[in-house]
């Protein structure tokens, strides 16, 4: 319910505050290593919670600790790298990000292949491109990327189902950006689905159902259209507060 998820929330966010502060305060000053990673992970929670001023402070201390800790071609180097990519785009500098996305994900993809990074980590990297390439209007590439990205995530892990229903409703979009208006519809109901047999009062249920009510409106079915974005305004007042 509401409270239940805001409380959830607010009790994230204490837990990164004060994880934050600790690192701040010298633990693991003398294991870069054990740091960095800690810097990494609460930088990307703090991506999750939208501070982005957070995001950028903390992975900015990873990518630093990672260049100093790690040898260039240390699977972590290459990571750190990537998420300077992200940083870059974070900062609305594409071309750069660009560059450097397209410089380390064949080496990422390598480090998979040889079991030296996760798929869960590869797939982060490559959705992020993907929201650039998006951003940069190849939609083409864009559905590539999105799609490889889902393919790398594994969807038993309940925790990811919100990033899967984001990814696979934003793929939808970028479907119906190529006119691929059939399997658009597909892809936003079966993250829809998805959403709502595992959160289904969530904001990304929410933006899902938004996603779907658009693409319902703009095939011309107007009463499942208007049944999606009831639900969706009402899951969002919900969150709210409002009545």
């Amino acid at each position: 319910n509401k409270r239940s998820e805001s409380s959830d929330k607010n009790s994230l966010t204490e837990l990164l505050t004060l994880a934050a502060k600790r690192l701040e305060g010298g633990e693991f000053a003398n294991e870069p290593e054990v740091r960095a990673d800690l810097e990494r992970i609460i930088g990307v929670a703090f991506l999750g919670e939208c501070k982005f001023d957070l995001v950028k402070k903390h992975l900015s201390e990873w990518i630093s600790l990672a260049a100093s800790s790690y040898p260039p071609d240390h699977p972590k180097a290459k990571l750190a790298l990537a998420d300077r990519a992200g940083l870059l785009f974070l900062d609305g500098k594409l071309a750069e990000s660009e560059a450097l996305y397209r410089k380390i994900l064949p080496s990422l993809r390598s480090e998979e292949r040889n079991g030296r990074i996760s798929r869960l980590e590869l797939g982060g990297v490559v959705n992020t491109f993907a929201y650039l390439r998006r951003t940069q209007g190849d939609s083409a590439e864009a559905e590539r990327l999105f799609r490889e990205s889902l393919a790398w995530v594994p969807s038993t892990v309940l925790p990811l189902h919100l990033d899967l229903a984001t990814t696979r409703s934003t793929l939808a979009l970028t479907l119906a950006e190529e006119g691929k208006f059939d399997e658009a519809l597909a892809t936003a109901k079966q993250a829809v689905a998805e959403q709502a047999r595992d959160a289904g009062n969530s904001a990304v249920c929410g933006c899902s159902l938004t996603v779907l009510g658009g693409l319902l409106t703009d095939q011309g079915d107007y009463e499942k259209a208007y049944s999606c974005l009831t639900r969706a305004e009402f899951i969002f007042r919900q969150l709210s507060g409002a009545k």
